[in-house]
């Protein structure tokens, strides 16, 4: 929108129209010099000059031939472009009813001929300068409504801003006005509570405040903003939000709210309540102590047997078989301490990058099952994993060492929860799941199984089904087993019976597109 321009004065333009030419002579003579005389000597020629000049003012005669001057005058009115413009009728007509008629449709002044050429110059002028100031008041009026329109719109812009943000942000809101009552809710508080705008707003903040709190656990209740303003006032005074509490919600189970309190000067906002969900640091911070106390736990008994046997070697004189005993089991220990360090550097690693650094590429199925197959080395009197060929070539896109590794792990457990004997078997399986294609690669043992219970906890870290502790293991192997298959958008299936054995199978979608005729088989 462009800026209204300021009025400048300048010098005024007067149509005169009158049939007499008597009368716009003595006109000219008495008002040319101060104004810029315009005049025309009928209503249709009036009314032309007038579309042509938009002059300040006309002096409009009554008494005239074919159109008279009330005609003229209501012409004039009814043109958007020159209805503002002031008219003075004048008329040889006296008395109160005509004076009264042209008044009355709108005439800006009467003057009554023979005119006084100083009350009639008089007049103009006051006119004029009436009419300049209505112009100087519009012009301002424009200007200020040009500005107000401009803030409005800036206005709007932010509030759709602050809407957006206060919509879309993952940290809710609740905002109270001065009496303490809720005055707007955002979409992800009710997301995170379950408490409604509907429900909420109007509410006073010891109502909300109660209404909040049953929904919490006991031992973590939102105490309210009084309590809450109290601890926010004694550490940094009004304005500043330093006092974070958190809360933890009944429903849905194990969600933990972090909530902070914002005093505000504001005449319409007393405070803010801030809520964010923290339930994923929280169950992050659980896990990783959970995991330093189970890795420390699984560290300490190789360890400890390291140096226990160590400090036999060190103060007994054993003869060359023991000797060559104790230092066998030390070495064992030590693998199984390495091997358990292993693992646990997969695992930070696959949580800290979560597949940024595996290579995907095409990779053939049964050429890397067999090569894997082939380099696995059993223990004594073990025969090697059976592999039954596949009928057609299979291809995944994955990243190849990574797949190694959970086949592997696979084969691995196969044979060491298999301690009795028995076949070690790698089988291939086709799948069509909502129009995917899937190849999945089955890994069987005729071992000990494991029970229903002991299956629904194989994924997690450190958890192994046998507990006499004879069979070597991490308790990590299935877990990076998942954790790979899940970052490929894979899966592993379990299947299991007590004494019978276990069948684990990968899944990984087919590879069908062109690029994967040429794959990696290296």
């Amino acid at each position: 929108m462009d800026r209204p321009a300021t009025l400048t004065k300048r010098i005024a333009t007067v149509l005169a129209i009158d049939d007499t030419p008597a009368n716009l002579m003595a006109l000219g003579a008495a008002l040319g010099n101060d104004f810029d005389l315009q005049v025309a000597t009928s209503g249709e020629a009036g009314l032309a000059l007038a579309d042509q000049l938009a002059p300040d003012l006309i002096l409009l005669d009554v008494m005239m031939p074919d159109m008279d001057g009330y005609e003229t005058f209501r012409r004039l009115s009814a043109e958007p472009r020159l209805k503002a413009i002031p008219v003075i009728f004048l008329t040889a007509l006296h008395g109160f009813e005509s004076e009264s008629f042209g008044l009355a449709l709108g005439a800006a002044d009467y003057i009554t001929k023979p005119i006084n050429v100083e009350i009639t110059r008089q007049r103009i002028c006051n006119l004029l300068e009436r009419e300049h100031l209505r112009r100087q008041i519009e012009c301002q009026r424009d200007q200020l409504e040009h500005t107000v329109s401009q803030r409005t719109a800036q206005l709007q812009d932010r509030m759709q801003e602050l809407q957006a943000i206060f919509t879309l942000s993952p940290d809710g809101f609740v905002s109270f006005d001065q009496d303490r009552r809720v005055s707007q809710v955002s979409p992800t508080f009710s997301r995170l509570t379950g408490l409604t705008a509907a429900d909420m707003t109007g509410l006073e903040e010891v109502a909300f405040a109660a209404t909040l709190a049953d929904l919490c656990i006991f031992k973590a209740r939102y105490r309210g903003a009084n309590a809450m303003m109290g601890v926010l006032q004694q550490d940094a005074g009004p304005g500043m939000s330093v006092n974070w509490e958190t809360i933890e919600l009944k429903v849905p189970e194990g969600r933990v709210l972090e909530v902070a309190l914002r005093q505000c000067n504001s005449s319409t906002v007393s405070h803010i309540l801030y809520v964010r969900d923290v339930t994923r640091e929280v169950e992050v911070d659980r896990m990783k102590t959970q995991f330093l106390e189970m890795a420390a736990h699984e560290l300490r008994t190789p360890l400890t047997s390291v140096l226990g046997y160590t400090e036999v070697l060190l103060s007994q004189d054993l003869d060359a078989p023991e000797h060559r005993e104790v230092l066998g089991i030390i070495h064992q220990q030590a693998e199984h301490v390495t091997s358990i360090v292993n693992e646990l550097l997969d695992l930070v690693r696959i949580d800290s990058r979560r597949g940024q650094d595996f290579v995907v590429e095409p990779v053939a199925l049964t050429a890397l099952v067999e090569e894997v197959a082939m380099a696995y080395k059993p223990g004594p009197n073990r025969q090697a994993p059976v592999v039954t060929a596949s009928r057609q070539p299979l291809r995944v896109t994955a990243d190849r060492r990574k797949l190694a590794q959970v086949l592997g792990n696979l084969i691995s457990n196969a044979y060491k929860y298999s301690p009795d004997g028995g076949e070690v078997r790698i089988g291939y399986r086709m799948a069509q799941r909502e129009g995917v294609s899937w190849c999945g690669v089955e890994v069987r043992d005729q071992g000990l199984g494991m029970t229903q219970e002991e299956l629904a906890r194989c994924f997690e870290r450190f958890y192994r089904a046998d507990t006499s502790g004879k069979i070597p293991g991490t308790g990590l192997g299935l877990c990076i087993v998942k954790e790979i298959m899940d970052l490929h958008g894979g899966r592993i299936d379990i299947q299991s019976t007590p004494g019978e054995g276990t069948t684990a199978t990968v899944w990984l979608a087919a590879c069908t597109e062109p690029e994967c005729l040429i794959v990696n088989t290296l």
